[in-house]
């Protein structure tokens, strides 16, 4: 009987430990609360709900696109994927993007957890100039 306790006991611990493993894996860690530079945000940080999206509800919900030019380096991209994995980083963008020849091209999403933490965050790099709003089509 008490082997059986033992055992049950065991797995009701092992189970716990690996749900609380699992969720820890699936929910980023939230970011410490930064104050961010809002003049170099080109939209309202405000407008976006819990989920990063703004609208009107019966008007539909959308994320917000975005994108900065930033001046190419390794430390300056990784700085920037540390702040935000998703992030895409364009090296050669081309004259639409309107980066100047010694930038790169940064492109994100707000539909992620973390995302005004993030926004400001990256408003904060002295290397960022204007992060700004874009529509894809």
């Amino acid at each position: 009987m008490q082997k059986w306790i033992s055992i049950l006991a065991l797995g009701f611990i092992l189970s716990l430990t690996m749900s609380c493993k699992t969720k820890a894996l699936l929910e980023p860690a939230p970011l410490p609360m930064v104050k961010g530079d809002q003049t170099k945000i080109d939209f309202s940080v405000n407008a976006l709900n819990d989920e990063g999206l703004m609208g009107q509800r019966n008007g539909g919900l959308v994320s917000v696109d975005y994108q900065f030019c930033f001046v190419k380096g390794e430390e300056n991209e990784r700085a920037i994927l540390d702040l935000d994995p998703s992030i895409t980083i364009n090296n050669n963008p081309g004259s639409a993007a309107r980066c100047r020849s010694e930038e790169a091209l940064a492109q994100g999403n707000t539909k992620q957890p973390n995302h005004k933490q993030i926004l400001f965050s990256l408003s904060n790099l002295n290397y960022v100039n204007k992060i700004k709003r874009v529509w894809f089509e």
